[in-house]
């Protein structure tokens, strides 16, 4: 959880979930 509320991540937020 580097880029939460930094970033607008939405697509790579579903991403990332998978590799935390």
């Amino acid at each position: 959880m580097e880029s939460r509320g930094a970033k607008p991540v939405k697509k790579k937020e579903k991403s990332f979930q998978k590799k935390t």
